[in-house]
């Protein structure tokens, strides 16, 4: 597989974001967005003012990037209304994130599953968001099992 293409598959799993009212790093994204696996701040907008910065946020499932673009699209948090959208920006991949792509699902999460304090973690972060986010997005991840297995099947109680 080429540079390119790997570049491309890695950013399926990766949402844009924008809107942070200051300088941020992304230990402080990984609090709105407990899922994801690495962040870097996207190149062509590296010199421009906080707000209009973009992040490049990866996960480690297309299902879990689409979900923040498809049930979310914004968040409302002490850092900025932040504007969530498909990442379009491969070629503002880092090289590092060649050498661990983590481009194929089912093998290379086998190992590292979804532990317990992940989840709960997960969940703390969702229930506070907003109340308009909170159904969509919990469904989306019950769905899809990114919580702990069996779960999934009380969702259908509620």
């Amino acid at each position: 597989m080429s540079n390119a293409d790997l570049r491309q598959k890695i950013c399926e799993k990766c949402i844009l974001v924008k809107g942070f009212n200051t300088e941020t790093n992304f230990n402080a994204i990984k609090l709105n967005f407990a899922e994801s696996w690495r962040g870097t701040l996207a190149t062509r907008t590296a010199g421009f003012k906080s707000s209009d910065q973009e992040w490049i946020i990866q996960f480690h499932s297309t299902e879990v990037a689409q979900g923040y673009i498809t049930f979310i699209g914004s968040l409302k948090t002490s850092e900025g209304n932040l504007s969530i959208s498909d990442c379009e920006l491969p070629c503002d991949i880092p090289d590092e994130w060649l050498q661990t792509p983590d481009i194929n699902d089912p093998s290379a999460s086998a190992n590292r599953g979804t532990t317990l304090t992940q989840t709960t973690h997960s969940l703390h972060h969702i229930l506070n968001m907003p109340v308009k986010h909170q159904g969509p997005i919990l469904q989306h991840l019950l769905y899809t099992h990114l919580v702990v297995p069996g779960i999934s099947t009380i969702w259908s109680t509620f």
